[in-house]
Order: structure tokens, then C-alpha cells, then sequence
């Protein structure tokens, strides 16, 4: 039975870095996306390039999909509890596992199982172990400021009214469309109703960023390269 429990537990631990990582290759696709889009709408010389009589129906058609397509991978990133999705809520809710939780804490704050059987002097190797020892309290600390930090962001995305309108954007309009009755005449889900802004989708990749590698440092104890990929995203953009 035991040996079931170590297997269960590894694969859930496995289950959820995997879940981590598939979670940060959907936001940097979705910021792709969404800076392909603030280019569409917002910077004006391109706007009045491809905004001609002949193209302006095309383009509109193109900022329409690129919105309609960032609005469903918010929703997904944020909210989707399919059993395989590698969404932010799923994702904290295999948190709440306190077998799961422990594992990431253990691979979080030791790094690896230190061998002392090269030195001779006793004192040597006590005072190598209090050293890690220091090291993997100090590591578990930051571990719980971190998993603190995250529980409170992505807390604030599953209540935030914004996040929700997206949600109800996929749920209702991209996903299947959605009709209501209105003066005896059935319309569509009406965008405007939602209270949504041209720029709310911005800030909710920005929004994003943060929990998404929060959850890479608490889930896979690994980091990424942002301003590295900033960068290359400006020049990938800058090229349209």
C-alpha cells in the first residue's frame, strides 16, 4: 500500500509540472497574440495603413477573431476545470492537496541529498549539515511567501468582474453562440453589456504574468527569461 501512495503521489506531483509548464506555453502564445492585436487596434500609423475603404472590413474581421481568440484563452488560462486542463484554478486546487503540496515544498528547499563521506573530520560534516540545513529553511521560507503570494493573485483573477466577462465571452460566444430573448425577438450576447473595455485584454495578460511564474517557482521551482522574451516579442511585432 505504501508503495501505491509513493506511486500516486509522484504522479500527481508529475501531473501538475506538467499542467505548470503547459500553462506558461499557452500565456506566452496568448501574449503573442495579444501584442499582434494592441498593434491592430491601437498604434495608429498601422491602423491608417491597412484601414483603407477596400481593407477595412478585412481588418476589422481580423481584430474581431485576434479578440474574440485572446478572450477565449484568458477564460481558458484562468478558469477551465476540464481534468486535463492546465488551468490557474485547477492548478490551486492540486495545491490544496497537502501530499502534493508537501512534495513541492521538499523539492523546492532540497536541491539534493548531500554527501559528506569525502571528509574525515566529524566537525567538518556537522558543520557542512547545519549549513544546509540553514540553506533548505531559508529555501522552505521562501516557498511559503511565494505559495502565499500566488494564493492571493490568482484569488483576485477568479474574483475579478473583468476576468469573468471573458469567461462569459468563451462560454457564450466563442465556444457555442448564445441567443437572448429581447423584445420578443431573439439577439446575441451583446459585448458592450459586459462592461468591457478595448484595453481590458492587455491588462489581463499583464495581469496574468505574475501568477503564471509564481506558479512556475512553487510547482517546477523554475523561472523564466521575461525580458528576454519581451524583447524578442517587440521585434516579432515590430516586423508586421
Amino acid at each position: 500500500d505504501s508503495g501505491v501512495s509513493l506511486l500516486m503521489k509522484v504522479y500527481d506531483v508529475s501531473k501538475v509540472q506538467a499542467h505548470a509548464s503547459a500553462l506558461l506555453d499557452l500565456h506566452l502564445r496568448l501574449s503573442e497574440k495579444n501584442a499582434l492585436l494592441q498593434k491592430l487596434v491601437f498604434e495608429k500609423s498601422v491602423v491608417a495603413h491597412l484601414g483603407g475603404k477596400r481593407s477595412h472590413h478585412g481588418v476589422a474581421t481580423l481584430q474581431h477573431t485576434l479578440y474574440l481568440s485572446c478572450a477565449q484563452d484568458i477564460a481558458k488560462i484562468v478558469f477551465d476545470r476540464g481534468r486535463r486542463t492546465p488551468s490557474v484554478a485547477n492548478i490551486m486546487s492540486t495545491l490544496k492537496d497537502g501530499k502534493t503540496k508537501k512534495q513541492l515544498e521538499h523539492n523546492f528547499s532540497v536541491w539534493e541529498e548531500p554527501d559528506y563521506r569525502e571528509y574525515s573530520d566529524p566537525a567538518i560534516v556537522e558543520a557542512l549539515r547545519r549549513i544546509d540545513l540553514r540553506q533548505s529553511e531559508q529555501r522552505l521560507d521562501q516557498f511559503s511567501h511565494l505559495l502565499k503570494e500566488l494564493k492571493t493573485l490568482t484569488n483576485a483573477l477568479l474574483a475579478c468582474p473583468i476576468f469573468k466577462a471573458f469567461k462569459t465571452v468563451r462560454d457564450k460566444i466563442t465556444s457555442h453562440t448564445e441567443i437572448n430573448l429581447v423584445a420578443d425577438k431573439y439577439a446575441p450576447i451583446d459585448l458592450g453589456a459586459l462592461s468591457l473595455k478595448r484595453g481590458d485584454i492587455n491588462t489581463c495578460v499583464g495581469r496574468l504574468e505574475r501568477p503564471v511564474e509564481l506558479i512556475g517557482l512553487v510547482v517546477r521551482n523554475s523561472s523564466f527569461a521575461w525580458d528576454g522574451f519581451h524583447k524578442q516579442l517587440e521585434t516579432n511585432v515590430a516586423s508586421v
